[in-house]
């Protein structure tokens, strides 16, 4: 336990959970610091480790140096396509994430929402920037940010260390994650309501076929195996690449 994480509080099972599992640390003195921000390498490294992304993109992002701790928790974090860097060729590790670039990452990582929830109750929900507002109805919808006792989302608010550990444990626990490469096999495959960390590869036994995805988010790729002319739809769901083997 940590000395700075009192038992019942919102954060404490999940800062727990999250350093029993290796995803978050405390410091030296014992402290947790649970109200401390969170930079966008901190939680880079953290989604890495949570939902087990282990394959890596090439980068060439200025300010980012191999030799860097963060240089692989970047590569990962490109390659989940869940954040990029900046018109500048930068990526910025150390700046500091706010609550809607959280969201976004979310909406990027999350499966759908059983039902869409408005923000309208909350007394700074125009504060939420275009680009984030659909990312915030659905990280909001899917219980994985929520507002404070003043009815306020603070979405420029920087994140911090527990509210991310709560937002990772919210997010393992709800969804269902594949971190292997998974094989679809028959004509007619279908996979739902699942985010795939690793590969979709699809192998029809007759050289055709049809794979179907509802509802998943595929950080890595879809392989259609065998030189038949398969189909993939998605509904309601993302691919980061297909390829042909």
């Amino acid at each position: 336990k940590f000395s700075d994480c009192t038992d019942g509080s919102w954060y404490a099972d999940a800062v727990l959970w999250a350093s029993a599992n290796g995803i978050v640390n405390g410091y030296e003195d014992g402290s947790f610091r649970p109200d401390a921000s969170v930079t966008r390498a901190e939680f880079s490294k953290m989604i890495n480790s949570a939902v087990g992304i282990s394959k890596a993109a090439d980068i060439s992002f200025r300010d980012v140096e191999t030799n860097a701790w963060y240089y692989k928790e970047v590569r990962k974090a490109v390659y989940a396509g869940y954040t990029n860097g900046y018109e500048d060729d930068t990526f910025r590790a150390d700046n500091q994430i706010t609550r809607e670039e959280a969201a976004v990452i979310l909406s990027r990582l999350a499966t759908r929402a059983e039902a869409s929830k408005k923000l309208s109750s909350f007394r700074d929900a125009d504060d939420i920037a275009d680009w984030a507002q659909d990312a915030f109805v659905l990280a909001y919808s899917k219980g994985y940010i929520t507002g404070d006792e003043l009815s306020r989302l603070e979405p420029q608010g920087l994140l911090t260390r527990g509210q991310a550990a709560k937002i990772i444990y919210s997010l393992i626990t709800t969804e269902n994650i594949r971190t292997d490469d998974y094989t679809v096999r028959g004509s007619n495959g279908v996979c739902s309501e699942t985010i795939f960390t690793g590969d979709v590869i699809f192998s029809p036994l007759f050289g055709n076929g049809s794979l179907s995805l509802d509802g998943c988010r595929v950080l890595g790729s879809v392989k259609l195996s065998g030189k038949g002319n398969s189909t993939v739809t998605a509904k309601d769901s993302t691919i980061a690449k297909i390829e042909v083997t």
